[in-house]
């Protein structure tokens, strides 16, 4: 991309950045369930859980999340006070597209032994990005971390990033915990916004293709790292900055009316 059309492509993002990156667009999205928070504990759990049944119609996401917000509300004081015994009834018969009740106990028994050992996320992150310096090795070890801690029982709402996956809905996890405005809430503190990867989804994938920022034809791991260092010619510091914003097209009533053709309209830029 020449370097004009991107301080003109720099500026159309902005401008709706500016105008469209509030909370008055979010819902419907599964970040909206972390607004009922203020602790970074309750914060980042309604966080994991909202981001991991990130998948499928946006209502029926909606829908279930409303459930489990029902049943764990406040998220801290449930994981906390329930045993794996009483986590295993309580989402007894409980199913999410792909995702049985034994799935699901998993993932929330899992939660319960990580804050058993580390005594919250944030700290089981920080302990390998520290290390390593490297949020994907932060990724790999969170993620193995916790596929390993649920016994191996999580099969959908934990991806695998050894086997490509884009990481889409725990790079959203991390974009929602790192960075900090009016639409993100950043209890992370200690982890740079820098270091974020674009959360790839398929309104994302359609959307860089249209700016000439990925090449892939795949929408893999790889596609995310193109897409974000593509992305870093405009926003170095905060490379993901315009994700909320873009993929309001196609979810938000309000975006899709006064966006009659989508996104389409980046096109001009590329």
């Amino acid at each position: 991309m020449q370097e004009k059309n991107l301080v003109e492509l720099s500026k159309a993002l902005n401008e709706l950045y500016e105008q469209y990156n509030r909370r008055d667009y979010v819902s419907p999205d599964p970040l909206q369930f972390l607004y009922h928070y203020t602790s970074s504990e309750n914060i980042e759990l309604a966080g994991i859980v909202s981001s991991s049944f990130a998948f499928g119609n946006v209502k029926n996401i909606i829908n279930f999340l409303d459930k489990i917000f029902y049943i764990i509300s406040p998220p801290y004081d449930f994981i906390k006070n329930s045993s794996e015994k009483e986590i295993l009834k309580t989402f007894k018969g409980m199913k999410y597209r792909f995702a049985d009740d034994k799935e699901i106990s998993s993932f929330f028994i899992a939660l319960k032994r990580v804050y058993e050992r580390y005594s919250s996320l944030y700290k089981m992150f920080m302990r390998e990005y520290i290390k390593k310096k490297s949020i994907l090795n932060a990724t790999y070890f969170f993620l193995n971390k916790m596929r390993e801690l649920s016994s191996n029982n999580i099969k959908t709402l934990i991806p695998s990033p050894s086997k490509g996956s884009a990481c889409k809905r725990f790079f959203l996890f991390l974009r929602w915990m790192v960075r900090k405005d009016d639409v993100d809430l950043g209890v992370w503190k200690k982890i740079d916004k820098k270091d974020l990867i674009i959360p790839l989804d398929t309104h994302m994938f359609k959307i860089a293709k249209e700016m000439n920022f990925l090449k892939r034809n795949t929408p893999d791991l790889k596609a995310a790292i193109e897409i974000t260092r593509n992305f870093k010619l405009i926003s170095n510091n905060d490379p993901v900055k315009y994700d909320f914003v873009l993929t309001r097209f196609g979810i938000h009533p309000v975006i899709n009316k006064i966006f009659k053709g989508g996104a389409s309209w980046i096109i001009h830029y590329g």
